[in-house]
């Protein structure tokens, strides 16, 4: 089982945009001569087939992880990270093929 963590400033963000449910998918692209490469996808909405996720309420926030993902531990740690305009949600503990 994967366990999640959510930093505090993520929380906040989360539900100050009315969000609360976040879900974290990899997706497969590309093909051909170029191979293929996955892609993070995160979404505020409950997945089509839940059961092909982990799933784990924290404050409050309904998290879901895609069971097809690799992940490098027993915990994924996901926060909030600020930029010039706007945020992200960083994710850590998971092997993604690309990223660095």
């Amino acid at each position: 089982m994967i366990h999640v963590q959510l930093s505090q400033d993520l929380i906040t963000y989360l539900k100050g945009k009315g969000k609360n449910t976040l879900t974290y998918e990899v997706t497969i692209s590309g093909g051909g001569c170029c191979g293929f490469f996955e892609l993070e996808d995160l979404s505020y909405s409950i997945p089509k087939k839940p059961e092909l996720f982990y799933h784990e309420t924290i404050e409050g926030i309904e998290v879901y992880l895609t069971k097809r993902a690799r992940y490098t531990g027993g915990v994924v740690q996901m926060s909030l990270q600020k930029r010039v305009i706007g945020a992200a949600i960083h994710v850590t503990g998971v092997q993604i093929q690309g990223k660095s």
